[in-house]
């Protein structure tokens, strides 16, 4: 089994997103999608009134340039819209438009030798879409392939994070993957990270995502 050809195909797919469409919501979803509202940071100014968040740029939902160890940034990201998107993905602008996209970036980033890590975040037009994107994105990246070892993987203070590890072998060589998905308000993000096994640091990839939570979490985008 070759995790790189594997995992990293249907997953390159996922990283532009495969945004052919989105499944209903659930209850799961409108659970998932509480917990988020509950756990969404307030901002209280001098006089004690409740402010708006700040909204963000959509670049700034995905990992900053040195948030991986061992991991060097491709570029960086670059906010595009739904015809940018679909030129740049090779995807059918129709498509998009009835996933409920409205802007979306990503961020490539190169280890040594065939290690690689992506963080990716799509603004759409509501939570329903964003939820429902998501469920079908980290179904699709875990499941099918037998020789790929999917394990759940706990990332603490995410409210409805979708997160596992991928394990293979290519060659005789040993990888390990990560597959992360979390939603807040109507962004997805999502970070898929592989590299050999014996250098790559799982601890390193939460830490990354956490702290990315934190950075964007209850900020909408601008």
């Amino acid at each position: 089994m070759n995790i790189l050809a594997r995992t990293l195909v249907p997953l390159t797919a996922a990283i532009t997103l495969t945004l052919s469409g989105c499944a209903d919501d659930d209850g799961d979803s409108k659970a998932s999608a509480a917990a988020r509202s509950d756990d969404a940071p307030s901002v209280v100014d001098p006089s004690g009134t409740t402010a708006a968040p700040t909204p963000l740029p959509i670049t700034d939902h995905v990992l900053t340039a040195d948030a991986l160890p061992g991991f060097a940034p491709q570029g960086r990201a670059v906010e595009e819209d739904l015809e940018a998107f679909a030129e740049a993905h090779e995807k059918d602008v129709a498509d998009l438009r009835r996933s409920g996209f409205e802007v979306g970036t990503s961020l490539f980033f190169s280890g040594k030798g065939q290690d690689f890590a992506a963080s990716v975040a799509v603004a759409y037009t509501d939570e329903a879409a964003a939820d429902a994107e998501a469920d079908r994105l980290f179904t699709s990246n875990t499941e099918g392939d037998p020789a790929i070892t999917v394990t759940p993987l706990e990332v603490p203070g995410i409210p409805g994070v979708k997160a596992a590890s991928l394990d293979g072998a290519d060659g005789g060589t040993q990888y390990a993957g990560v597959e992360i998905v979390f939603v807040d308000g109507s962004v997805l993000h999502e970070l898929f990270a592989v590299g050999e096994a014996d250098r790559f640091d799982v601890d390193a990839v939460i830490t990354a995502v956490t702290a990315l939570y934190e950075r964007v979490a209850g900020h909408p985008t601008s």
